[in-house]
């Protein structure tokens, strides 16, 4: 089982039917194809603020590299910690990228592969309108596909890098 961040836009208009068009699940975890490709995965993804700093950052420690006669394998030892980077944090970083797009996240659901999720949702349809409205915050609980789980969702401690609302 893995864990989906369902983001849906503050404009839903909370039928069902679009539910299925605009909700965007993103899967928590390691990504593989971002480690493997990192450029190319943020791009795929429209996450361009990252694209541009991990861009950025690789073209420094090349030059940084060559400018300082590094030897070449601490220049890739270097860059594949910056796969690493986006292996480890680069599903956050698409989720903040949605947030900037005017998504809001819904609820963390917890189901076999997105297809799942996405009927979890579909058979709790009216708790994720009532969620989807602005004047209520997300439910605080991972859902799975058996039923609510009592684990509080924490998306700003997974991953490296906390953020304002995981500081209590």
């Amino acid at each position: 089982m893995a864990l989906y961040s369902v983001y849906l836009p503050r404009a839903w208009d909370g039928t069902r039917a679009s539910l299925v068009d605009q909700a965007r699940l993103v899967p928590d975890g390691f990504s593989f194809w971002g480690f493997l490709f990192p450029l190319l995965w943020l791009l795929w993804h429209r996450v361009w603020l990252s694209f541009l700093l991990i861009l950025a950052l690789d073209l420094a420690l090349a030059a940084a590299g060559a400018r300082l006669d590094v030897a070449p394998g601490l220049v890739a030892l270097s860059g594949f910690v910056v796969m690493g980077l986006v292996g480890l944090e680069g599903r956050s970083w698409v989720g903040r990228a949605l947030e900037r797009r005017g998504y809001r996240l819904i609820e963390v659901v917890e189901a076999a592969d997105p297809d799942a999720a996405l009927h979890h949702m579909l058979a709790n349809w009216a708790d994720v309108a009532r969620a989807a409205d602005p004047a209520t915050p997300p439910s605080g609980s991972v859902r799975s596909t058996s039923g609510p789980v009592s684990t509080p969702t924490s998306r700003g401690v997974i991953g490296l890098f906390p953020t304002p609302d995981s500081q209590r």
